[in-house]
């Protein structure tokens, strides 16, 4: 039985203070080497430089995270997205990335979204394959990137996959 997941976009302290519990427990490569106090600044950075923070929680747990950033050239790049290892089989990684893209569709004019990837990070390739991102050697990762073109025609079917 799969519990529900709830994805909201952080917009106070108390949703910072959540993400911030989660990224002190991330033992993930891209923070692994901060330590407890790093983790915290390097989230609150992105939420003060204006980046678009989503969290996922489940019972009012926070699970997991997703950081997303506008760049130039009608860009969007998912910097940063992280579950816990107990929600990992819960699609929550997925629920997070598709409420960004309805996010950044409707309240963005930003047509692209991209992530770099690790080459040998299949889950996270897989998962981005999933949602109709193309993937690209980029160096020694992959570029993943979805290009909305139309918006009119470009919809996530968001009931379907939960």
């Amino acid at each position: 039985m799969s519990l529900e997941v709830l994805i909201t976009r952080i917009k106070n302290e108390e949703d910072l203070k959540k993400v911030v519990s989660l990224a002190r427990e991330d033992r993930d490569i891209i923070l692994s080497y901060r330590n407890e106090d790093q983790k915290e600044q390097f989230i609150t950075e992105q939420y003060d430089t204006h980046s678009d923070i989503f969290l996922a929680e489940q019972n009012q747990k926070p699970v997991g995270y997703a950081v997303i950033n506008p760049e130039p050239n009608e860009l969007y790049k998912v910097e940063y997205i992280y579950t816990n290892p107990e929600s990992r089989k819960s699609s929550v990684a997925k629920k997070l990335l598709i409420e960004a893209m309805s996010h950044i569709r409707t309240y963005s004019d930003q047509s692209e979204v991209y992530a770099v990837i690790g080459f040998h990070n299949r889950s996270s390739r897989k998962l981005f394959e999933s949602l109709g991102f193309t993937m690209r050697k980029h160096g020694s990762h992959i570029r993943a990137t979805k290009n909305f073109g139309d918006r009119k025609e470009t919809t996530l079917p968001r009931d379907s996959l939960w």
